[in-house]
């Protein structure tokens, strides 16, 4: 890598999950769904420490889904919308 972005990473991921059944009796069907993800990492060498900065996104394109059903199907559980995480490790 270049002295300037030397320490840089992205990725991306993709999850996907099919349709199921919403409960043990088989009554009706949560949809499928597919969700994107992303991350920028950056090391830095901060005197002798290892230092990175973390940045993820989940579910990128802000996509409503839904996860499960309560146990008594009186409710359905919606995925999480968009969501920014960021983080700092320091490692001696």
């Amino acid at each position: 890598q270049q002295a300037a972005v030397r320490g840089l990473s992205m990725g991306a991921g993709v999850y996907f999950q099919s349709q199921r059944e919403g409960d043990a009796a088989n009554t009706f069907e949560l949809p499928g769904y597919g969700r994107l993800d992303a991350l920028v990492k950056y090391k830095l060498p901060i005197a002798k420490a290892k230092t990175t900065l973390q940045f993820n996104v989940e579910n990128l394109l802000d996509h409503e889904y839904y996860v499960s059903t309560s146990n008594s199907n009186t409710f359905i559980n919606p995925g999480s919308p968009r969501t920014f995480m960021g983080s700092v490790k320091v490692e001696f």
